[in-house]
């Protein structure tokens, strides 16, 4: 069972497609929204209004006559896509290839694509032609892309179009040396000997060359935006706009002006569009706190940033700077890359980075090419899922889907770092006893815990690390040994409505959890919480 659609806009009819049974429970953080009936095993809804602080979540669960779930799966309701920009990729656009790869995209609930190296250079997007071969030796079809990019738009998906805010090919290089950055020795910068870089300064020729050819690709193909990239070098170069000159430029202070830019002139081609800037390694997100444009705030994560607790760390600072925006880590994972054996623990991997960055408030630019993981920044060096993985991880995306909400609501505050090693303080609100340890900052060996508050509602992480020996994210990881037996002892100043726990790895489907006082005189209850394999979810509403 999927929907039609990976997203919907309020007021959308929804559609369940290969639905068995008889009916479908539709409910929103656990409690029932509507009891739906079965049609030639589709099932329509009409989308409620959504958020303007994140998307709404719903699960939905298909009967048999005698009661009995037999299948599951999420969707969810928002006004844009930026409000939960569940992030996947395309990059295979040969003549043969078909746009089968959608309908993956679509049961994974990935709502905004990158189309990458769709183009013939990066500095002329069109010169080829309908068919060419790119500069990097892969034969593109434009007919492949356009099919593409509209089988995304019948599905809820926003097509983005790859495109470098510098880095032209030689021959744009050897005709335009005054649009180029030099280092100190009068050598242009350059990425790999392939891509030159060009100044984006207002005065420079490049400038406006790149900007038209973003809209180009809009309204020649269609796309509904640009995923527009750098490379995280230079910081500062050296620009010679003509015989005798040089200046100093200062390229962090360059970016937001012409992202801003671009986001204006995609805006007037596709006013439900947006774009995307690459932050390669949180370089320079402090200078791009001030840009409103934006889509999101879009971070490709490389060393030092090696650990669970660093991508935690990226998201919480991230959103510090720009509260209003959600936050896309590109985290790629080399345990599925293609050129080499898939070692046992990479999907183990998987799971714990999409909890990390998930529970963080974050996104995870990972799928794509429908059953594909990113594992290289090439991204046609991707590896790909078995049936059995893929199931495993769309049950992953449906947790996510379901409880938006709870992860991705832009007013929850992360109060993880104040109460930092304090779960087993009996003191404190939030106190973890159980056969291991708890720990708040995602130590190998340790239960990580992560908490959330807004007004009336409070959210618990439980992240499984024992049984690894160390917390790098980017390789591969042992199955965590199941945690059973573990205590939550909460203090309320006010009655809890309901705690709910729900997790990925039994099903998704959240269980009202009994809270016995405390018998101690004071205002604490007790809570035994399920068995804990990778991820684990406990919401208070208060």
């Amino acid at each position: 069972m999927w929907p039609d659609k990976a997203q919907y806009r309020p007021g959308e009819p929804v559609t369940l497609l290969d639905v068995p049974g008889t009916q479908v429970h539709i409910t929103e953080l656990g409690r029932t929204v509507c009891w739906l009936p079965v049609t030639d095993c589709t099932c329509s809804w009409t989308a409620p209004e959504g958020s303007d602080r994140h998307a709404r979540g719903f699960r939905a669960v298909a009967v048999g006559e005698d009661g009995r779930e037999l299948a599951a799966t999420a969707f969810d309701v928002a006004g844009h896509w930026s409000l939960a920009p569940r992030y996947g990729f395309l990059c295979d656009f040969g003549p043969t290839d078909t746009t089968d790869a959608v309908e993956g995209l679509t049961r994974l609930h990935l709502n905004v694509v990158q189309f990458y190296d769709w183009m013939y250079t990066h500095f002329q997007y069109f010169a080829g032609g309908e068919e060419f071969t790119d500069p990097l030796g892969r034969h593109t079809s434009h007919r492949v892309v356009r099919q593409r990019i509209e089988a995304c738009r019948r599905r809820g998906i926003a097509p983005l179009a790859y495109g470098s805010l510098y880095g032209g090919e030689r021959p744009i290089a050897d005709a335009h040396p005054e649009w180029l950055l030099y280092d100190v020795d009068g050598r242009p910068y350059h990425l790999a000997d392939l891509f030159y870089i060009q100044n984006i300064q207002r005065g420079c020729g490049w400038r406006d060359h790149i900007l038209a050819e973003y809209e180009q690709a809009c309204r020649r193909l269609g796309f509904a935006g640009i995923h527009i990239d750098q490379y995280g070098f230079p910081k500062r170069a050296l620009y010679r706009p003509g015989p005798g000159e040089e200046q100093m430029v200062d390229v962090a202070a360059a970016f937001p002006d012409f992202v801003e830019e671009a986001c204006r002139r995609i805006h007037a081609l596709q006013p439900s569009g947006g774009c995307i800037f690459n932050c390669v390694n949180n370089w320079p997100v402090e200078q791009m706190a001030s840009v409103r444009g934006d889509a999101a705030t879009y971070i490709e994560v490389w060393p030092p940033h090696t650990t669970y607790r660093d991508l935690h760390e990226l998201v919480r600072f991230a959103r510090a700077l720009r509260p209003d925006k959600q936050v896309i880590l590109a985290a790629y994972l080399k345990p599925f890359h293609r050129e080499g054996r898939r070692p046992r623990g990479a999907l183990n991997a998987l799971k714990l980075a999409t909890a990390a960055i998930h529970a963080a408030g974050g996104y995870h630019l990972l799928l794509g090419e429908g059953d594909g993981v990113l594992a290289d920044a090439y991204y046609p060096k991707y590896g790909r899922l078995s049936p059995a993985d893929l199931a495993e991880v769309q049950q992953y995306y449906d947790f996510v889907v379901a409880n938006e909400a709870l992860l991705h609501d832009l007013d929850l505050r992360d109060v993880s770092n104040t109460w930092s090693g304090a779960f087993d303080v009996e003191s404190r609100e939030v106190h973890l006893t159980g056969p291991v340890r708890f720990s708040a900052q995602a130590e190998p060996g340790k239960v990580w815990v992560l908490v959330k508050e807004k007004p009336g509602r409070r959210v618990i992480h439980l992240i499984n690390l024992t049984g690894l020996d160390h917390s790098r994210w980017n390789s591969e990881q042992p199955q965590p040994a199941a945690v059973r037996e573990i205590e939550l002892r909460l203090t309320l100043l006010a009655p809890a409505r309901a705690i709910w726990w729900a997790s990925p790895d039994d099903g998704g489907e959240p269980r009202r959890l009994l809270a016995v006082p405390a018998g101690d005189g004071s205002a604490c209850v007790n809570v035994n919480l399920p068995e804990l394999r990778f991820w684990g979810m406990i919401w208070i509403e208060e």
